[in-house]
């Protein structure tokens, strides 16, 4: 996700760090799509670890002028430290997903979606509905995630209570979107429908998902991203 926008700025040289498995192999996947997009040189090191090779240098890892690319708590606060020694793109925060749906969502996906959400360390999931059944159902499902449910009075107000939110991910899982999604004007990425998860927006389709969190986190008026 960050080699593409780095070859656009034509980078001169472009390291990437991995972290290996129990093996000490990379990802072949990763490293197909490395070769792919020719970078430079690759390391097998990953973590705060990796991030304080690429900022101070080592015997084997060359110090670079800026560190780029997201990672869990440990790899943002190790970039926060570094920052000054060399340049970081940003530190992302806790990440966030806003579901707007009604009687006629299915729960399944709903539910399916808001465990995903909930795996991130710190994330957030909201449910906006107007449906006090289906708030119902959703908190007897998963008791314990780590986020809220909002029971409004209308779509209308869900979409006002969105706005204020300003999400980095929205799902509207109503039966007519098109309809929401015009009244919609802070969200980072926007997945209209049923089978529009946000994770493929994240890692199949769409915008960079780095891209689109440092354009969300400048101005909360980000790209809106559909699939269909």
């Amino acid at each position: 996700m960050s080699v593409l926008p780095a070859k656009i700025a034509q980078v001169n040289k472009i390291v990437l760090v991995s972290p290996p498995d129990s093996n000490g192999n990379i990802n072949p996947h990763i490293l197909v799509v490395a070769d792919l997009l020719k970078v430079d040189e690759i390391y097998r090191v990953g973590g705060a670890q990796g991030i304080a090779s690429l900022a101070f240098g080592t015997k084997t890892i060359p110090k670079v002028d800026k560190i780029v690319g997201p990672g869990n708590i440990y790899v943002s606060e190790a970039k926060r430290q570094v920052f000054g020694y060399c340049d970081i793109d940003m530190i992302a925060g806790p990440t966030e997903l806003v579901i707007i749906a009604n009687r006629f969502s299915d729960p399944k996906y709903i539910l399916a979606d808001l465990k995903a959400q909930a795996e991130h360390s710190h994330g957030l999931a909201i449910l906006i509905t107007n449906s006090r059944e289906l708030a119902k159902n959703v908190k007897a499902a998963i008791p314990d995630i780590e986020g809220y449910i909002i029971l409004t009075k209308n779509l209308e107000e869900a979409a006002e209570i969105s706005n204020k939110i300003a999400p980095e991910h929205l799902e509207i899982l109503v039966q007519n979107p098109q309809r929401i999604v015009k009244l919609i004007r802070n969200a980072g990425a926007i997945f209209l429908g049923p089978y529009s998860p946000t994770a493929v927006g994240d890692y199949v389709a769409g915008p960079s998902h780095v891209l689109r969190q440092t354009a969300l986190r400048g101005s909360f008026r980000a790209c809106q991203f559909r699939i269909s």
